[in-house]
């Protein structure tokens, strides 16, 4: 198989709207309990591309593989930029849309991710967001290597330090 080298990559941004959460307001005024608005990058080449990041809930993880089917490129990699929740939840939606994708993130940001499958963390989550997240959590694979290539450039996976 012949390695293919573009010259350049192109990048889009997929951003899921703000989403209310149940649960106490710590305050009794302003705005009610949510999360921000959150996003995920394509970078792609002429065929194929690398996904950063896979949302929270089912709608969110279905809206974003749909956003990137219309890209028309080969979905290699999910690259999960570090192990909250909110950024890997929606990996099985997105893995059982695109098989041959690889979910892939450091060694330490996937033993965070473990740590949201577990009590107390995965209770506050699905009571945070009640029948809105995927009923099958994966985490992604740990990469022990400092890059990845997509069509001949180079990416380097950044370990977190906060």
């Amino acid at each position: 198989m012949t390695a293919i080298t573009s010259n350049t990559l192109s990048v889009n941004v997929f951003t899921a709207p703000g989403k209310p959460m149940v649960g106490e307001r710590s305050r009794p005024f302003g705005e009610p309990l949510g999360f921000d608005p959150m996003t995920s990058t394509l970078i792609f080449g002429e065929h194929d591309a690398v996904l950063v990041d896979a949302l929270t809930t089912v709608a969110e993880a279905e809206a974003l593989a749909d956003w990137v089917a219309l890209h028309h490129r080969n979905l290699r990699i999910i690259y999960v930029t570090h192990g909250h929740a909110d950024h890997f939840y929606g990996l099985s939606v997105l893995l059982g849309r695109f098989p041959n994708a690889r979910a892939i993130a450091t060694p330490s940001s996937v033993e965070e991710m473990r740590k949201f499958l577990l009590p107390p963390l995965d209770q506050i989550m699905h009571g945070s967001w009640p029948g809105q997240l995927p009923t099958r959590l994966v985490t992604a694979e740990p990469y022990e290597k400092d890059t990845f290539t997509l069509e001949g450039q180079v990416f380097r996976a950044l370990r977190r330090n906060w």
